[in-house]
């Protein structure tokens, strides 16, 4: 969930209207948000969004599916190396699950607290 909360952390930004009208990053106030390296910056965090925090969830559930609707051979198989996702528990997809509320847990108070922390502090706590 830190890396969750790094890659989430790119997308706040910050104004401060009585000194300047400029749009800053909340994690680093010396870059300006509407930069061209900033808007930048933050299509690469978009990816990594994609391929991380959803992305490893999304393929431990696209896995297990494939592991249950697959042919004896195919799962005897796929149960040494994959087994892990789902063998130990209840839920087929709890794994895949869990990964994504933590990363809900970790990362949505550390990105909505500065931002609204009454709302963060009701959600998250």
């Amino acid at each position: 969930p830190s890396i969750t909360s790094v890659v989430l952390g790119t997308m706040v930004s910050e104004r401060f209207p009585d000194y300047d009208p400029m749009q800053v990053l909340r994690a680093d106030p010396s870059l300006d948000f509407t930069s061209p390296a900033s808007v930048a910056y933050r299509a690469y965090a978009a990816v990594m969004i994609c391929i991380y925090p959803v992305g490893i969830p999304l393929l431990f559930a696209c896995v297990v599916r494939l592991h249950s609707h697959s042919n004896r051979l195919v799962r005897r198989h796929f149960r040494r190396s994959t087994g892990f996702l789902s063998r130990h528990y209840t839920h087929p997809y709890f794994e895949a699950l869990e990964l994504l509320r933590k990363g809900v847990l970790g990362s949505g108070f550390a990105v909505l607290a500065p931002v609204y922390p009454a709302v963060a502090t009701q959600l998250f706590v």
